[in-house]
């Protein structure tokens, strides 16, 4: 037997238990057959009743105090039940306190042996507080098949209850809790907490801390500036996604975006954004003492990376789900309490679920993609309050037509307008002049300028152009190796035609001759950085963008460091084997050129936006620029070996065009002079005519 709990009297619990707890200023008398005593035995059974069935519900002990007064804010609110014993004497003589004690006992579990059904497991303990005697029962969790109800009819001069009437505890503020009269089948209350999980305040605002606290989603919402997406010239990603949640209709929105284009970013803002809100309406809710479930969208953050396995069955996706939702916010504490149906959760007509999945291009293996679709459809069906976003760089397989899929939109993030790069350049503390020098920098490379329309690479560019900039990547895992920004406080409501951040000026020597703090391990390299006219040289840009890139997709997937050699090596041979003649190439030659672990390198050339598919069966590099400077890093490490001959040879079945741009990047990244390798290509090729 537990020691008598004076401080379920003294002082009450938090207003969240006031559903498992109940006062009395008495200790009933249900001794005897008059309507008095008929009465207080139906009360009595009522208050069982509800009490058992918010135990079964909660999953948490419910208490009946006896001897204390409805106004727990009043002085004088324990009475005490020194004088209800005596209505529990069988004998005159009987004056002992403990034999009176057990004399109720024996009454009440009369009472509700007889007429409540199934069996509640309860306890009256009695005590001495102070100079007043109190009792309480306490009545534990069951998790019953079916609700507590009356098992027998009772009937008074006022009332009948009749064999099947159930009540609950319950409301939706402490002010307003009541026993409320339910049916056994009532969806809301008929589950018992072994079966789904009721969810309270405490639980929402931690679900809500959670997902603010979760770091890759603070990095995003925290970035200094922001550029926001647009689908087309007069609506952003933003405003079309709040038109997705304000509408009746549509269930699915699929985000579309390039590599680098910043789709993991906006769902990690927008989860935040909607986190914030939920967790200021929970301790609103909490303020006011109400039982109420958040009013707003609950977002589920949901990363499809590396997730092949999960996402092939809906019912284990489902299951998934609901596992990182209770991580977030502690629904049940221990695995062998699981309820055995949490799904409902998800059914659940008063909650606004948003599951926001990140990468249907991630998951691995790539067949598993297909699976996963089947899973979504499924779980759309099933769950049809349910609200989903899905990112995914654009799909190119021709069995995915989301038109056809029922309440689903698909949409396309464009690439970033020139304006919109030059308003974030601005914003990295450079004066009039750097800036024009850095746009007339990118402008002369047009495949340049055209990768930094994505703001991966708009980001990982400035870095390099702007050491001190306060660049921070729009794709990016939770945390990037060696990249430290300071801290800049900054708003950006979205505007791309002026209105840019600017910052702190700069000096010319600090735009571009300093080096940039993209690596800090990287050794002294003096000017490498420029050309003998003070321009910086595109190759070295692009090697430290690229490596930026890749640390930054090796945080995301935690690789080793040899994966690094297979992509630069993959993609070096690709360039050379597809050089000017073959602008678009197959899946087969592109399997050819890969090297170990294939469809791992093949998924980072993709997701670095080295390489994208025009359609399902065909490749390319991401544009001209890029595949020159890959053949140009391939070249460079084959004559650090030695292997002249090597080149020589790939370089003969390459065209003119081809071979010029990889002649002027190979100048950036090697330190040789390459001017007889090329005369060597020359007579290579006229040997072999």
């Amino acid at each position: 037997m537990e020691r008598f709990r004076c401080e379920l009297f003294e002082d009450p619990t938090e207003f969240e238990e006031t559903p498992l707890r109940d006062r009395k200023q008495e200790l009933p008398n249900i001794v005897g057959r008059g309507d008095a005593q008929r009465a207080k035995k139906a009360e009595l059974l009522r208050d069982v009743i509800s009490l058992a069935n918010s135990a079964r519900l909660f999953g948490k002990p419910a208490y009946l105090l006896f001897g204390i007064t409805e106004d727990v804010a009043s002085d004088g609110r324990i009475r005490g039940i020194n004088d209800d014993l005596s209505h529990y004497k069988k004998a005159p003589s009987e004056t002992a306190v403990v034999k009176l004690r057990e004399n109720a006992r024996q009454e009440f579990a009369k009472a509700i042996h007889e007429y409540v059904t199934p069996v509640a497991k309860w306890e009256l303990l009695f005590g001495e507080c102070g100079k007043h005697q109190l009792a309480y029962m306490r009545i534990d969790p069951i998790p019953s098949e079916q609700v507590f109800q009356v098992g027998k009819e009772f009937s008074t001069a006022q009332e009948v209850l009749k064999k099947g009437d159930s009540w609950i505890r319950f409301g939706e503020s402490k002010h307003q809790v009541h026993s409320l009269q339910i049916s056994p089948n009532d969806d809301r209350f008929r589950y018992a907490y072994s079966t789904a999980p009721y969810v309270l305040p405490s639980h929402w605002e931690q679900y809500f801390t959670s997902i603010l606290a979760e770091k890759s989603i603070a990095d995003d919402a925290n970035m200094p500036y922001y550029i926001d997406q647009y689908l087309s010239p007069n609506l952003s990603l933003t405003a079309r996604v709040q038109q997705f949640l304000d509408s009746s209709t549509e269930r699915l929105l699929v985000i579309e975006g390039a590599a680098t284009s910043g789709k993991s970013a906006f769902l990690n803002r927008l989860c935040h954004r909607l986190a914030t809100e939920g967790l200021a309406a929970v301790r609103e809710a909490i303020s006011r003492e109400e039982f109420l479930p958040p009013s707003g969208w609950i977002p589920i953050s949901f990363s499809l990376r590396n997730r092949g396995q999960i996402v092939r069955d809906s019912e284990r996706l489902a299951r998934s789900l609901l596992d990182h939702i209770n991580m977030k916010g502690r629904f049940w504490t221990q695995r062998e309490h699981r309820p055995t149906q949490p799904e409902r959760l998800l059914e659940h007509p008063d909650l606004r679920w948003l599951i926001c999945f990140d990468g249907l291009d991630e998951i691995m293996p790539t067949n598993s993609q297909t699976a996963f679709l089947g899973s979504l459809r499924s779980l759309m069906e099933r769950y049809p309050n349910v609200r989903i976003l899905l990112t995914t760089r654009p799909y190119p397989a021709p069995e995915v037509v989301w038109e056809k899929w029922p309440n689903t939109t698909a949409v396309e993030i464009q690439p970033l307008h020139t304006p919109q790069i030059r308003d974030y350049i601005s914003a990295q503390g450079v004066t009039t002049d750097e800036l024009e020098q850095i746009m007339a920098f990118l402008s002369q490379s047009p495949d340049l300028l055209a990768l930094c329309s994505y703001p991966g690479y708009l980001v990982a560019t400035t870095q390099e152009l702007v050491p001190h900039s306060i660049a921070q990547p729009l794709d990016a895992p939770a945390q990037v190796e060696d990249v430290k920004a300071p801290a800049v406080s900054s708003d950006f409501a979205g505007d791309t035609a002026g209105g840019a951040n600017t910052l702190a000026a700069s000096n010319l020597d600090a735009l571009i001759f300093e080096e940039p703090l993209v690596e800090k391990e990287r050794k002294d390299e003096g000017d490498e950085l420029l050309e003998q006219d003070g321009l910086p040289r595109v190759g070295i840009v692009l090697q430290r963008v690229y490596d930026y890139l890749w640390r930054r997709e090796a945080k995301r997937w935690n690789l080793l460091k040899y994966g690094n050699d297979a992509m630069w090596d993959s993609a070096g041979r690709l360039a050379i084997a597809t050089d000017g003649k073959k602008p678009i190439f197959s899946s087969t030659l592109l399997k050819k050129h890969l090297q170990p672990p294939r469809p791992k390198v093949q998924q980072w050339l993709l997701t670095l936006g080295i390489l994208h598919q025009p359609n399902y069966l065909q490749w390319a590099f991401q544009n001209h620029l890029v595949k020159t400077f890959f053949a140009a890093w391939w070249i460079s490490s084959q004559l650090a070996c030695d292997e002249r001959d090597i080149v020589c040879h790939k370089l003969s079945h390459c065209t003119d065009d081809f071979i010029d741009g990889v002649k002027e990047i190979l100048a950036h990244l090697y330190d040789g002079d390459p001017t007889d390798l090329f005369s060597s290509v020359l007579n290579h090729d006229q040997n072999a005519t």
